[in-house]
């Protein structure tokens, strides 16, 4: 997504399903912008989840698929 939209994509899913996310590096501290922090609280009032993600694992798992051990 461009920036300021306050996400950073959307995982679609082989079911259908989507999911809105925001990815964060596992390394840094997790800390959401001003957009991302208003867009979250916009969805979460609705009933809705607002998915923050760091790992493919946690895509994976989000959206029901389990990733093939290396």
């Amino acid at each position: 997504m461009q920036p300021g939209q306050g996400f950073d994509g959307l995982l679609i899913g082989n079911n259908g399903g989507k999911w809105i996310v925001e990815i964060k590096n596992p390394e840094e501290r997790l800390i959401l912008t001003e957009c991302e922090r208003t867009l979250k609280n916009n969805i979460e009032i609705r009933g809705g989840c607002y998915h923050i993600i760091q790992t493919l694992a946690e895509a994976a798992t989000l959206i029901g698929m389990e990733l093939e051990a290396k």
